[in-house]
């Protein structure tokens, strides 16, 4: 008999139905990190497709003698729990989510077919809240295909969190969760830029000039909650943006009238924050929260409990 799980957004209010997993699935592959030194010395000792990754974590705390017992600082322990996170991986059969996110929304708009190929990426996993969370996606894109409205397992998060992870192409996220977490940034950068036209419209009527400035503001403010890879997509540089800002307050001085941008409510969570998590809210149903990886370490390591490893995705670079 397969099992229906329930999924809803952080910050959300309306719970959808996400996909079916197996009978029994969720917790036969999870790696708290108190099994994390005793995983890593396994790996010294044994033939393993990643251990070429954790030697590296590994080789500047081995003792004088060189043997295979090892001595971890916690930067060494640190390490070894992000190469965990990162071995998390989605099964693709043709590689769609390796794709540029551009790629992938083409693919979404032009297709004709409610069940497109791109849909059938899976995360590489039997953890429930990590299966169900992907599934909401693709019962997401699927409604928008057939012209319906559905809840986004990604509304609630910041747009810099969207943002990384609508351009991740490491392959730790499916197709259908990179392009549900472009149209939700996307959707709240619409929110936004009409919030800032109804702000703004008696002002710009009563003094024109005014108008690039406002637009200067707008983008200034939306390139805060950009990561590196949008920005870099869409050919902003460091030095562009720099003129930008520098153009914004060589009109606020010219004009004096104090004008500030609008504020983008939920627009950047944690300047560290570089974890997807997956939990499990007091009434079973799973939702997305951004964290930070050495957030999580630390409280580990005090003894504090925490998600497992296979409900986390690594965002960073």
């Amino acid at each position: 008999m397969r099992k229906t799980y329930r999924y809803r957004a952080d910050n959300s209010s309306n719970p959808v139905t996400g996909v079916s997993g197996t009978e029994g699935a969720g917790m036969s592959n999870i790696k708290p990190i108190s099994d994390i030194l005793q995983y890593g010395r396994s790996l010294l000792e044994e033939p393993h497709s990643r251990t070429d990754r954790w030697l590296s974590a590994y080789a500047d705390n081995q003792n004088d003698t060189g043997s295979a017992s090892v001595s971890l600082s916690d930067s060494g322990r640190y390490q070894s729990f992000l190469a965990m996170i990162q071995d998390n991986r989605v099964i693709s059969e043709k590689g769609y989510n390796l794709q540029n996110i551009a790629v992938l929304v083409k693919a979404f708009e032009n297709t004709r077919n409610l069940r497109p190929e791109f849909l059938n990426d899976i995360p590489d996993t039997e953890d429930e809240a990590r299966l169900a969370l992907s599934g909401g996606c693709v019962v997401y894109i699927k409604a928008l295909l057939r012209g319906k409205q559905g809840l986004n397992p990604f509304a609630g998060l910041s747009r810099l969190a969207l943002s990384l992870i609508a351009w991740n192409t490491s392959g730790a996220l499916t197709s259908a969760e990179r392009v549900a977490a472009y149209l939700e940034m996307n959707q709240c950068d619409q929110r936004y830029e009409t919030a800032v036209f109804y702000a703004t419209e008696v002002q710009v009527n009563d003094m024109p000039d005014m108008l690039p400035a406002v637009e200067l503001g707008t983008q200034i403010t939306l390139i805060a909650g950009m990561c590196e890879a949008e920005k870099q997509d869409k050919g902003m540089t460091p030095e562009q943006i720099h003129t930008l800002q520098s153009h914004f307050k060589i009109w606020q001085q010219d004009n004096g009238s104090g004008y500030q941008p609008l504020h983008y409510a939920n627009l950047v969570k944690s300047d560290s924050a570089d974890l997807l998590v997956a939990h499990t809210g007091w009434n079973g149903e799973f939702h997305w929260k951004v964290d930070s990886s050495q957030r999580l370490f630390d409280a580990q390591k005090s003894g504090h409990q925490a998600a497992p490893v296979t409900r986390m995705v690594y965002l960073g670079s």
